[in-house]
């Protein structure tokens, strides 16, 4: 299934109902998103104190409950229990609009970076992408999203991917990440309200600390902190064949993105670069 801006998949039904209420490409969207997620839902409940999402494909996600809301801004389009999850936009993302495999994604046998692990969606994803020749590194500094990625992880049955407790930045320090109402939101770029101090490394000592020589896909997501982590990584994308997917949406405190930024350093490196503008603005590079 391809993402739903070219709509090659429309469930029976839609584009009647669209046609006859005289609704917008955004309803239409909105629908068939809502159909996708009811149709592949198999499980949404409480277990203790977590939220456990399953999808018809065995697919697993534990999260916290703080996780739940009401989404009332959903409440025009098809009924869906998801709605609820904060995190349903994140699952629509990358098992749905599949934000980040545009033009490149993880290859059978690769060794693929997911920088901005959050609760691992795109971890599982790319960990059976890759296959069990292939392995996933990721990295994410949060102590209470990793909790959740390792749930996650071992839910999946997924012995292919390690996981890293630190930040991705261009020198080893810590800092200070803020965070806000959401656990996707936690930037050391964007101020907010809450504070955590966490471990960062560059991620040329963290791929090199666990012999990883080669890496193959690289999917860059940290809340406007793209451009230090890529500095950090410099020794990487210089050696290695590595396909990058990165976030280019964030605005950070000047009010101003650094999408601009991360364009100029990599083709400065030699990569060919061109974006994506779907649901986000996702920047692709590659050396061929």
């Amino acid at each position: 299934m391809r993402g739903t801006s070219e709509l090659t998949f429309v469930p029976d039904g839609v584009l009647k109902d669209v046609a006859r209420r005289g609704l917008s490409y955004l309803d239409m969207r909105r629908r068939i998103e809502a159909r996708w997620a009811e149709e592949n839902l198999e499980e949404f409940s409480r277990i203790g104190n977590d939220l456990k999402v399953r999808l018809r494909d065995g697919t697993t996600f534990f999260s916290g409950m703080e996780e739940i809301e009401e989404r009332p801004n959903w409440r025009f389009y098809l009924p869906c229990r998801l709605n609820r999850w904060r995190l349903f936009e994140e699952l629509l993302d990358i098992h749905f609009r599949r934000e980040y495999e545009q033009y490149h994604a993880p290859k059978i046998g690769q060794v693929c970076a997911d920088v901005g692990a959050h609760i691992g969606l795109f971890t599982v994803r790319a960990a059976r992408m890759v296959g069990q020749q292939g392995k996933v590194i990721a990295i994410e500094p949060v102590a209470e999203n990793v909790r959740y990625l390792r749930k996650n992880v071992a839910a999946n049955g997924l012995k292919n991917v390690i996981i890293v407790e630190k930040g991705a930045w261009s020198s080893t320090d810590s800092l200070e990440l803020h965070g806000g109402e959401y656990s996707v939101s936690w930037s050391f770029k964007i101020p907010q309200r809450k504070r955590l101090l966490v471990r960062v490394a560059p991620l040329d000592e963290v791929f090199e600390q666990h012999g990883l020589t080669e890496i193959g896909y690289m999917k860059l997501d940290i809340e406007g902190a793209e451009l230090e982590a890529l500095h950090g990584a410099e020794r990487t994308l210089v050696r290695d064949d590595v396909k990058l997917a990165i976030a280019g949406y964030h605005i950070l405190e000047n009010g101003k993105g650094n999408r601009e930024s991360i364009t100029r350093y990599l083709r400065n490196l030699g990569f060919h670069v061109r974006e994506k503008w779907r649901k986000r603005r996702i920047i692709y590079a590659a050396k061929s």
